[in-house]
């Protein structure tokens, strides 16, 4: 199943749906990787570049899977092995890079500009992987992708289908290891590296973490090592403006668009490291992410509620109506969706669709200039309802007001 976000977003829910349902067809001989991951997901083109999230639903499930993503996982789980094969290790020593041996007509495997007897993209993707490292541990605190000692293997092969990389993660037999694009472009082989070490990283410290909650963190470190907001922007563009969703959606671009709420949490409170602080919490507790954020909220005075209610209110702080208080990239990100409701009172609104938990609703109701008071009478099905009201003053002037109504 597709819904239609930026046309093509992907239910990871739907995958397993149609895997049972027998409408997968995966035919033999075994496909490439790239082409079993399209063939899974029942799409040509990928609405976001990492799978690592949809290779983590087969390795991490909980129920038995249907045969045929049984056998998709074999394919995905199983290191690539380009013939003839060739390996790079980094000068460090922590990674190896594997590549195809065979002579390539285009792209950076294609050239040898420094004339070392490798191809660029292997270089690339060693200093970018060194970087990874040492920015994610060295800088940020974060545990290595492996053990001391363990090397990582990253194997470089033709993914296609809109497809950067993904993580496969450590099995009982088998140590964890990275697959990139063969074809990657040269502005994009720093993100993609260090977005899949990072996943690496945080599943050294969660195996089964949520996957929205790890897709979210990789990105937003990804977005804090290179500053590229413009590659996320489909995934912002859609969590801005379906609000309605819940941050633990199933979506492939709604999870990368999370990235919006570690990066609130690091900016709200003025601490880069309250993100790791989640991550340690549920490695050294065993706390599920909401639980663990909580925990970590309180020793800087909110609550998750609380913190929640204010990460929507930053969010109508976005685009066109950034205001230099809020997130501190406000300008770039996408406006957020604000429907109108009113003038005529009293009126009534009712959502489209249901709120998932950690999701919310935004109006905008305009003022005419008349004094009185407003009464909101709040209802709803389940789950524990809150509502504010952000008042925006004439003219901008002052500072906006949010005032908690239940």
């Amino acid at each position: 199943m597709v819904r239609a976000a930026d046309d093509r977003d992907l239910l990871l829910s739907s995958v397993i749906a149609r895997g049972s349902e027998g409408h997968i067809p995966l035919e033999s001989p075994v496909r490439s990787p790239g082409d079993v991951l399209a063939v899974v997901a029942g799409i040509d083109a990928f609405p976001a570049p990492c799978a690592t999230p949809l290779v983590l639903l087969l390795a991490r499930s909980e129920e038995p899977l249907p045969p045929v993503l049984g056998q998709a996982l074999a394919t995905l789980g199983a290191r690539p092995a380009p013939d003839p094969e060739r390996m790079a290790v980094t000068r460090d020593g922590r990674f190896a890079v594997h590549y195809p041996g065979a002579p390539r007509t285009s792209g950076l495997l294609s050239t040898d500009r420094d004339g070392n007897g490798l191809p660029d993209l292997v270089d690339r993707v060693s200093e970018a992987l060194a970087a990874s490292r040492s920015y994610l541990t060295g800088r940020l605190g974060y545990p290595p992708p492996t053990p001391d000692g363990e090397r990582l293997d990253v194997f470089l092969i033709d993914l296609g289908h809109g497809l950067e990389g993904y993580a496969v993660p450590r099995a009982e037999a088998q140590a964890p290891f990275v697959v990139l694009d063969g074809g990657l472009a040269a502005d994009r082989v720093m993100s993609a590296t260090l977005h899949q070490v990072a996943h690496l990283t945080l599943l050294s410290m969660v195996a089964r973490a949520p996957r929205w909650w790890a897709e979210a963190t990789a990105s937003y470190l990804t977005l804090g090592a290179t500053g590229d907001l413009k590659a996320h922007e489909a995934a912002l563009r859609l969590r801005v403006q379906s609000p309605g969703r819940g941050l633990a959606d199933d979506s492939l671009l709604l999870m990368e668009g999370a990235l919006l709420w570690p990066l609130f949490l690091a900016e709200r409170s003025g601490d880069p490291n309250i993100v790791r602080h989640v991550w340690l919490e549920m490695a050294t507790q065993g706390l599920e992410a909401p639980a663990a954020t909580d925990l970590v909220l309180r020793r800087y005075g909110q609550t998750l509620a609380d913190a929640h209610r204010e990460f929507v209110a930053w969010n109508q702080f976005t685009g066109d109506r950034d205001d230099g208080q809020h997130y501190s990239l406000g300008r770039s990100l996408p406006t957020a969706a604000l429907s109108a409701a009113g003038p005529q009172v009293p009126f009534q609104i009712e959502t489209p669709d249901p709120i998932e938990p950690l999701g919310s609703a935004a109006y905008r109701l305009p003022g005419d200039g008349r004094r009185g008071t407003l009464d909101f009478e709040v209802s709803a099905e389940g789950g524990r309802p809150a509502a504010d009201l952000l008042i925006f003053y004439h003219g901008g002037t002052g500072q906006p007001l949010l005032v908690p109504v239940v």
